[in-house]
């Protein structure tokens, strides 16, 4: 048996002061994808969330607006 430790951006950002939490990145991400703004608004400083999001198909979205999901997400990934 292994012992297994999730560690989170907090930590990170302990060990090595420049990296960012969650919320930080979020923002860095926002400011470059200006056009990401819809999805921050339904997941507020969550860029995980986001990528899940554009990674998936809505049924709800037309065929236009998935495909330019799926090429917000190919072009920052």
């Amino acid at each position: 048996m292994y012992d297994v430790f999730i560690l989170g951006a907090g930590f990170s950002k302990a060990v090595f002061e420049e990296m960012p939490t969650l919320a930080e990145l979020s923002s860095q991400v926002l400011e470059k994808m200006p056009q990401l703004q819809p999805i921050h608004r339904m997941f507020p400083n969550n860029v995980e969330m986001w990528l899940t999001y554009l990674s998936q198909n809505h049924p709800w979205l037309r065929e236009s607006e998935a495909l330019r999901n799926k090429a917000n997400l190919l072009e920052r990934v």
